[in-house]
C-alpha cells in the first residue's frame, strides 16, 4: 500500500512540475493565421467597447453638469430678482413718496430693470417685472399676514358655528 501512495504522489509530483513546462511550450508555438485574426478581432471588439463605455460616461456628466448648471441659474436668478423686487420696493417707497398709483410702479420698473440687467445681465418681460413688483408690495403693506389672519378668524368662527 505504501508503494502505491509513493508511486500516486510521484506521478502528482511529475505532473505538477510538467504542467508549467507544457503551458510555456504551448505558449510559444506560432499561433496559426486563423488564430491570429480571432485575437486581433477580440482586441478590437475589447477597444471599441471600452470607448464606448468612455463616451457614454463622458456624455453622462456632460449632461448632468448642464442640468445642475440649469438649476442653479433657476434657483439664483430667481432669488435674484425676488430680492432686487424688495429692494427696489422700499427704495420707491422712501423716495417717491410724492407719486403715487402707475407713476410709482413706472418709476420701480424702470429701477429694477436697470439693476437687474446692469448688475446681474438678467433680462426680464413686463409682465414678470411688474407681477414680482406688484407682490413685493403687497408684501410691504403686508397683505399677506392681513389675509392670513382674516382666514384664521373666519376658521375660528365656522368652528364655533358647528
Amino acid at each position: 500500500m505504501k508503494k502505491i501512495l509513493a508511486l500516486i504522489l510521484a506521478l502528482l509530483l511529475i505532473f505538477a512540475l510538467a504542467t508549467p513546462m507544457a503551458t510555456a511550450f504551448a505558449d510559444s508555438v506560432v499561433p496559426t493565421a486563423a488564430e491570429s485574426v480571432i485575437q486581433t478581432f477580440r482586441e478590437q471588439a475589447v477597444k471599441i467597447a471600452l470607448d464606448l463605455v468612455k463616451a457614454a460616461v463622458i456624455a453622462l456628466f456632460g449632461w448632468l453638469g448642464v442640468q445642475a448648471q440649469k438649476l442653479y441659474e433657476k434657483y439664483v436668478t430667481s432669488e435674484i430678482k425676488k430680492t432686487v423686487f424688495h429692494d427696489t420696493v422700499r427704495y420707491v417707497e422712501q423716495v417717491y413718496k410724492s407719486i403715487h398709483g402707475r407713476e410709482k410702479l413706472r418709476k420701480a420698473m424702470e429701477r429694477a430693470t436697470g439693476i437687474l440687467s446692469s448688475e446681474y445681465d438678467i433680462h426680464i418681460s413686463e409682465e414678470e417685472l411688474e407681477t414680482g413688483l406688484e407682490a413685493a408690495v403687497n408684501e410691504f403693506n403686508g397683505n399677506f399676514t392681513k389675509t392670513e389672519d382674516h382666514k384664521k378668524t373666519a376658521d375660528e368662527l365656522n368652528k364655533k358655528l358647528l
